[in-house]
């Protein structure tokens, strides 16, 4: 159970600084303490559509070189 909360607390870290640092200015807005909570609680769902969305732009991108 230890493990979950921190990973949760990791994976909530990585994703608030990728996404207030790295993204366009429109999405890069401070999160709010209901978000860090559903990222820590639920970070499986989260991390799972993270990774889902990463591969499927890298295999679009794949692609579009051709």
């Amino acid at each position: 159970m230890l493990g979950y909360f921190i990973f949760g607390l990791l994976w909530s870290l990585f994703l608030e600084i990728y996404s207030t640092t790295q993204l366009e200015k429109e999405y890069s807005q401070n999160w709010s303490m209901i978000e860090r909570a559903f990222h820590i609680g639920l970070w499986p769902y989260s991390f799972s559509v993270f990774l889902y969305t990463l591969i499927k732009e890298y295999i679009h991108n794949q692609n579009k070189d051709e």
